[in-house]
């Protein structure tokens, strides 16, 4: 079964457990059916001094890809929240295993951060996704901030910076807001 046909059949359900392409192939095929719409943006550089080529489009769902001599190394699709047009949640986020560990994620999310959008995540993060807010805690450029809320007791939320990602964790509900300085 092809990854299209895989993809027609299960548009909004759980993708399938039982697919027989394999991620990088999932990546690779959607990024060759969907580059005719997308332009370059520009280009990150991960932690090891590679360059790769970030490709994607800023429309109601952005999608960004990490290029490396026509392969996907990696990427991010983002929701715009309709209360914040300016403001996006991470909807999907992958780093190809080879480039894992290497600075990728958090250069796509701080490219992300340049274009002007504002990145929000909730409670529910991978560890992949938690090392990368972790990273952009520690970054001078970056501000991160706590939206702390007990979503059953109806008090308005209240914001404050955080200083660590830990400290989320200690919080009952919340978001994390980054944004440049």
């Amino acid at each position: 079964m092809r990854w299209t046909e895989i993809e027609e059949a299960t548009m909004d359900k759980p993708w399938p457990r039982h697919a027989v392409a394999s991620i990088n192939d999932i990546a690779q095929e959607r990024y060759e059916r969907l580059k005719g719409n997308f332009s370059r943006l520009g280009s990150v550089r991960d932690a090891q001094g590679t360059t790769f080529d970030v490709e994607g489009v800023m429309d109601d769902m952005p999608r960004f890809y990490a290029v490396l001599d026509g392969q996907v190394a990696g990427y991010l699709v983002l929701n715009n929240l309709k209360t914040a047009p300016e403001m996006a949640e991470v909807d999907m986020a992958f780093i190809l295993p080879k480039f894992q560990r290497r600075g990728l994620g958090a250069a796509l999310y701080r490219f992300v951060l340049s274009k002007g959008i504002t990145i929000v995540c909730d409670e529910t993060l991978t560890k992949g996704s938690r090392s990368i807010w972790e990273a952009m805690v520690r970054d001078p450029k970056i501000e991160v901030t706590l939206i702390d809320y007990d979503r059953y007791s109806g008090d308005a939320p209240t914001e404050r910076p955080l200083a660590d990602v830990k400290q989320a964790f200690r919080s009952k509900s919340f978001r994390m807001v980054a944004r440049l300085r």
